[in-house]
């Protein structure tokens, strides 16, 4: 048989183990196949031929079946136990199907009767080469596109590499056990190291105290499937101890291969922009306060006015109390219209610490009308005598669950916006309405739900406002007023109460046509809850006790000494704090109690009860101030056990907190502890 050659050449590249136990046979063969193949190694029986096999891992083995020690499939078992791809032919005398069918399940490639000639041992030869050449060349094949595929993929992982390591935002990958895996060179800046240091840490040792235990919860979210990604803004903690605002991105990774999860996390540093927010807040509360407090400037000639009534009424009364004979009864009226005085005055000092911020928002049942009357004396000093303000309360109550001082707020800043939109001879009507809405009612950009309503109207008959100005009159600094004739403020302050009310505010107006202003406050139908009065216990005011009271303001000490020692208390005094701890030094064994004023030079009160509580833990004092401040701080006033009174306090309170403190047991005072 001839053969080219491509066939020759390829044949005598090959490593062929020839397996017979005819030695006349194996001899024969042995000639022929030495000729043809690169390589021949014979052996005798199936164990040889097993230890050729290991030595040499022949290309194809030629085995006879039936041999002493090891017959041919026997061996062919083994050899397919260590390589499924070396081709067997099996060359035998014998053509019995059950040795056939043994054969083709060990997976022997070729099965040959004898008698073989050398033609057809060759073509045998030949048509095991193509095979094993046709693999070599689709394992070289898939080997080249392997390797390019392994290049495309190391050239797509450099260019990844590039854009993680020259991206603007920090990238981060953690594992399931929460252990960083990678970090990209932005994230290493962000936390002032290199990003190896980063690696195999664990990721919530990078989050501030006061996140982590949202964040550990998010996670947990991400790895058991409730959530696919987090967004949310985190505190960062640098190496160096400091922290950052980052903006950070989670989304949750799953390994198809190994089933494991994964977080990759994208972070952007935002402490620039949330520093600008805190200022821009800080700026927002100092202005929307200086607001406020050009609002009490507005007010203050009325507040001089109505405060020199007041002190006039009282300077009369006390005028005709001096009067002598004027009869007990006389003498209680006047002493009532002093009380009643000394209370108005009073209720106008909390109004300027509303404005100015001081006071905390009350909510109270009022009704609209009476609130609008009761400042309807104000809002006439606050425009020009050339403009006319007409009030038209309506007929109904129309009962709000309001701060009256904030409603006050509101009108004001109204009312002071229509004086500055108009002219001479200009209007301006403040009007109460109840209207109901069976469906959801549009008003400009403004929706207001279904319900009934309380309408406050303030309406101008000046220039108007155009459309553009119109869609950003509430928006806080926006104004059209000349540079220093408004901060912007008045009617954002005014929506901003107006929505802590529930409530909704709309503007309708055109050029030319004037200016309408509708405030909706929920409407209250129901019945109003009454207020509980708790019972004052009946107790004795009287005492013999020895008092130290400490107020830095003479009159006021006068007048509780004159008063006290009436009522049979023995009184030590002192103008501050210094001489108060002077005298307690000198009489502490006989006082008893201690009424200190908070607010006082050389020392306050609150040092001045500090000292007494280190000798006397249990002595009984009250406190009283005319600031608003000393009332909020309760957690203090509690802390050192006394009993706080706002100036102006009624006598009775005085001395029902003074017996409340000597004797504790009658419980008179809820505020003793």
């Amino acid at each position: 048989m001839n053969i080219n050659r491509l066939d020759q050449n390829y044949l005598s590249t090959l490593v062929v183990l020839y397996v017979e136990d005819d030695p006349d046979i194996r001899e024969q063969f042995s000639e022929f196949l030495q000729r043809s193949v690169g390589t021949l190694i014979t052996a005798a029986n199936g164990t040889e031929g097993l230890d050729e096999f290991t030595k040499h891992s022949p290309d194809i083995v030629l085995t006879d079946i039936l041999m002493p020690v090891m017959d041919g499939l026997s061996m062919a078992v083994d050899i397919r136990a260590v390589s499924s791809s070396v081709p067997i032919i099996v060359l035998t005398a014998f053509d019995q199907s059950d040795y056939l069918l043994r054969a083709i399940n060990i997976g022997v490639d070729q099965y040959v009767t004898k008698p073989v000639n050398s033609s057809l041992l060759l073509e045998c030869l030949l048509k095991t080469a193509h095979c094993l050449r046709a693999e070599e060349q689709l394992n070289l094949q898939h080997q080249r596109e392997i390797q390019l595929i392994s290049l495309e993929h190391q050239k797509l992982h450099g260019m990844l590499h590039m854009v993680f390591e020259l991206s603007p935002v920090g990238i981060i990958l953690v594992d399931g056990q929460g252990l960083i895996s990678f970090a990209n060179r932005r994230m290493a800046d962000m936390f002032g190291c290199r990003a190896e240091k980063l690696v195999n840490t664990n990721y919530l040792d990078l989050i501030h105290s006061d996140d982590l235990w949202e964040s550990m919860e998010k996670i947990q979210g991400l790895l058991t499937g409730k959530v696919s990604n987090v967004t949310n803004e985190r505190k960062f903690v640098r190496k160096d101890g400091t922290f950052f605002w980052g903006d950070l991105t989670v989304s949750c990774l799953n390994n198809e291969i190994d089933g494991q999860k994964s977080l990759i996390g994208i972070i952007s540093d935002i402490s620039e922009r949330k520093h600008a927010e805190k200022e821009r807040l800080e700026l927002e509360h100092q202005l929307f306060h200086a607001q406020k407090m050009e609002l009490v400037g507005l007010l203050a000639g009325g507040i001089v006015h109505d405060f020199n009534n007041i002190l006039t009424i009282i300077n009369g009364y006390a005028d005709m109390l001096q009067i002598k004979r004027r009869s007990y009864e006389e003498n209680m009226t006047f002493a009532n219209e002093i009380s009643a005085a000394v209370y108005r005055a009073a209720d106008i000092t909390r109004s300027l610490l509303a404005f100015s911020g001081k006071e905390e928002m009350v909510l109270q049942y009022n009704g609209l009308n009476q609130i609008l009357a009761s400042i309807c004396k104000s809002l006439r000093r606050l425009i020009r005598e050339d403009i006319t303000l007409t009030i038209h309360p309506d007929s109904e109550v129309l009962l709000v669950y309001v701060d009256r001082v904030q409603i006050d707020q509101v009108l004001i800043n109204l009312v002071i916006n229509a004086r500055d939109a108009i002219g001479a001879d200009g209007t301006i009507t403040v009007s109460t309405v109840p209207v109901e809405f069976a469906t959801m009612k549009q008003e400009g950009c403004t929706f207001i739900p279904p319900g009934r309503y309380a309408c406050l109207i303030v309406a101008d008959n000046g220039s108007g406002i155009d459309g553009k100005t119109l869609s950003r009159i509430f928006e806080p600094f926006f104004t059209t007023k000349e540079k220093e004739k408004g901060t912007g403020l008045g009617l954002a302050i005014v929506a901003s109460i107006v929505n802590k009310h529930n409530g909704f505010i709309t503007v309708v107006s055109t050029p030319g046509s004037g200016t309408e202003f509708r405030v909706y406050l929920p409407l209250f139908t129901g019945i109003v809850p009454k207020k509980y009065v708790e019972k004052r216990p009946t107790i004795k005011h009287h005492g013999t006790e020895t008092l130290l009271m400490v107020e830095d303001d003479n009159s006021i000490l006068k007048i509780y000494k004159e008063v006290l020692g009436r009522y049979g208390y023995r009184i030590l005094t002192a103008s501050d704090g210094v001489e108060a701890m002077e005298i307690y030094a000198a009489h502490s064994a006989e006082i008893q109690m201690v009424i200190v004023d908070a607010i006082m030079p050389r020392m306050n009160g609150y040092d001045v009860v500090e000292l007494i509580r280190q000798s006397r833990p249990g002595m009984p004092i009250i406190m009283t101030s005319g600031y608003a401040n000393e009332i909020s701080d309760r957690s203090a006033n509690k802390e050192l056990n006394i009993l706080f009174l706002q100036k102006p306090a009624k006598l009775y309170d005085l001395l029902t907190a003074i017996r409340s403190g000597l004797s504790p047991n009658t419980h008179a005072w809820h505020g003793w502890t």
